[in-house]
């Protein structure tokens, strides 16, 4: 569903409130979507990832709900409260927001948030992001 990955991106990467706490990969904030982040990425970086994409469908409409993970990763420095502030500003961006999806009409959208704990001298947040939506056409 690359319209979607490409919507939250562009939506992430517009925030100022966020991108001030993220590195930059080749001149780009640090967002990254799909696979694994690059390697020789600098912490702190946002990863994006597709979890789940099911059907939401009912009688007479067909459509899906898509649950997507959106990490945060830090330094693990000892403190958590940049982390915790970034992935709060990440909720902000996404919980009840709009989304505009080709073909889609968008139903709702809510978000969760996890802490994923320390991992290589890293400390991750995951932002659960559950969209529902309306097959159009």
């Amino acid at each position: 569903m690359n319209d979607l990955l490409s919507t939250l991106y562009s939506k992430l990467a517009a925030s100022t409130s966020l991108t001030d706490y993220l590195s930059t990969y080749r001149g780009n904030p640090a967002i990254f979507t799909g696979g694994l982040a690059p390697r020789d990425a600098d912490l702190p970086y946002v990863h994006i990832g597709m979890v789940v994409d099911e059907p939401h469908d009912t009688k007479t409409t067909r459509g899906r709900e898509i649950i997507t993970d959106v990490q945060i990763w830090f330094p693990d420095n000892g403190s958590v409260l940049d982390a915790h502030a970034a992935a709060e500003t990440i909720r902000d961006l996404l919980h009840r927001g709009t989304f505009s999806i080709s073909n889609y009409t968008f139903i709702l959208s809510s978000t969760t948030i996890t802490q994923l704990g320390p991992d290589d001298d890293a400390i991750g947040l995951n932002v659960e992001l559950r969209l529902l939506m309306e097959k159009t056409s």
